[in-house]
């Protein structure tokens, strides 16, 4: 599902489950459960990838110190464990709060953005750490995305909140593991932090449906859509990756332009969303010096409002960098006509005067050369 526009991007698992799939009831009733490792889908080069890390970053950090002395790690996860709480009957996966989050726990069908850190028993480096690849994993609860133990310790959290878990075997990757990076039958030891989430209510499933089915979708449906697709590209756009966000922006303005509205009120609700969609998308192109796909992003946007001041901005901002003075001039006098006291527009329509004159006086010393040139 790597083309997925819900899954690009994600975190590829180590290894996957053969059979068919885990029981989380049984899991939860202390009923146990067997499963296979499907080693064949584990790359080589991501176990390399996996394996490096960074030397100094070792795990002193408060989240993965017991009280005491740091450096004695005899009986460590004994004594860690004394301070947790169950949250399974049978104590398979054990949590501690470090930091309060806020408000309600995280809705068991959300969509969610974690960064972690696992490590095992005596090991003074990670596994695995999202702190490490500066990436944080986002993923749907309750669509067996990741381990057992692993969805159970986030599916307790609040936003914003930290916490380790300690987590057994059976609830992680068994007696099997996944040689060589993880060993069989070893519990391990998450700090867990809780970026974000969305309330998927079956969002995910929206990706998976034909075109006929989604165009059957309620208007209301396909604003849930909207606002995961949304809220993915604002987190990727402020970790400056926004060749990723104008794929969200984009997925999310197809959504609607292709949603079955129903009523007035539909309509209206559509347009909103989409002047905004576009004018992020805009500037995401601006980032990335892509003036042409920037001005037809904005275009769309003032297509459905001519007086959109961001639009206009974004617009006369290509233009600027296309040195297409004159038309950035007639979009920004356009811009002050409708926002007279805004002092961005002001400041840009001086920028763009002084940018002309030097573009003028070049110009001119440009043709006064050549033309002194060839009377020589």
């Amino acid at each position: 599902m790597s083309g997925d526009p819900v899954l690009d991007g994600f975190l590829e698992p180590a290894s996957t489950l053969s059979g068919a799939g885990l029981d989380m009831n049984r899991l939860r009733l202390n009923e146990g459960a067997e499963f296979e490792v499907d080693g064949s889908a584990v790359k080589e080069e991501d176990l390399e990838k996996g394996a490096n890390f960074d030397p100094d970053f070792h795990f002193s950090m408060p989240e993965f110190q017991e009280d005491g002395d740091p450096d004695d790690l005899s009986g460590q996860f004994e004594s860690i464990a004394k301070r947790m709480v169950n949250l399974t009957d049978d104590g398979g996966v054990k949590k501690e709060v470090l930091q309060q989050g806020v408000g309600d726990v995280v809705d068991p069908k959300s969509y969610v953005t974690v960064h972690y850190n696992g490590r095992f028993e005596y090991s003074d480096e990670p596994f695995d750490s999202t702190t490490l690849r500066g990436q944080p994993r986002k993923f749907a609860l309750g669509e067996e995305e990741v381990t057992p133990g692993f969805e159970i310790a986030v599916a307790s959290m609040r936003k914003r909140e930290e916490a380790r878990f300690l987590v057994q075997p059976r609830y992680f990757l068994g007696t099997v593991g996944c040689p060589p990076r993880i060993p069989g039958n070893e519990p391990v030891l998450f700090w867990i932090q809780m970026v974000d989430f969305v309330e998927a209510d079956g969002v995910i499933a929206y990706y998976r449906m034909s075109a006929q089915q989604k165009r059957e979708q309620p208007f209301s449906f396909i604003l849930k859509v909207v606002a995961k697709e949304k809220n993915d590209a604002q987190s990727l756009f402020n970790q400056k990756r926004f060749d990723k966000a104008q794929k969200r922006y984009s997925s999310a303005i197809k959504a609607l332009e292709e949603a079955h509205l129903q009523n007035d009120a539909d309509e209206d609700n559509q347009k909103k969303e989409l002047i905004k969609l576009n004018q992020n998308l805009a500037l995401c192109h601006i980032k990335m010096r892509q003036c042409g796909h920037a001005i037809r992003a904005a275009n769309d946007a003032l297509a459905i409002s001519d007086k959109s001041l961001k639009a206009l901005h974004h617009k006369a901002k290509a233009l600027m960098m296309l040195c297409e003075f004159d038309r950035a001039k007639a979009v920004l006098s356009k811009a002050q006509k409708y926002h007279p006291n805004n002092r961005t527009v002001a400041q840009m329509l001086s920028q763009v005067n002084e940018s002309m004159k030097r573009f003028q006086q070049v110009d001119r010393q440009f043709w006064k050369r050549a033309f002194g040139n060839k009377s020589t």
